[in-house]
């Protein structure tokens, strides 16, 4: 899963957007819960992070599905400049989000140092935001070559 992808045309962006928003909605509520269950009591302040990152994928996570149904009517074909700028945008808006939830992560892995397994998700979450980033900028450069 660390070839280039190649953009073929809106809905492959739109797909790929769909999928990786509903992933990272969900990992801060699975953080949060793994944290409660295996007794690691994270600060009001990183919950409260926690808390935004979720609500800022859920709100993308919606504005992709919204671009998904207006994109089905008129057919996406070939990428095409308006729905092309929409996409970048949303795209770059994920770019935001997901480094500000990998310099969260980075601070919840100072919590529950001596528990092998909350450190062993932590890490794992944090490689598929990482992955997600690479994905999202390769697909961004290709979206600026094609304006």
């Amino acid at each position: 899963m660390f070839c280039y992808t190649m953009l073929t045309d809106i809905g492959c962006a739109l797909r790929e957007l769909d999928m990786w928003t509903e992933i990272s909605k969900e990992h801060p509520v699975f953080i949060k819960n793994v944290a409660k269950l295996s007794n690691i009591d994270l600060p009001k302040e990183l919950i409260e992070k926690l808390d935004m990152i979720n609500r800022h994928f859920e709100s993308l996570h919606q504005a992709v599905k919204e671009l998904m149904r207006q994109q089905q009517y008129g057919g996406m074909g070939w990428i095409t400049y308006p729905p092309m700028m929409q996409v970048r945008n949303l795209v770059e808006t994920f770019l935001q989000y997901d480094m500000n939830f990998i310099n969260v992560l980075k601070q919840v892995q100072n919590y529950g140092k001596e528990n092998k397994v909350w450190q062993t998700l932590i890490e794992h979450i944090m490689q598929e935001q990482e992955y997600m980033y690479r994905l999202f900028v390769t697909l961004k450069n290709q979206m600026n070559v094609m304006r």
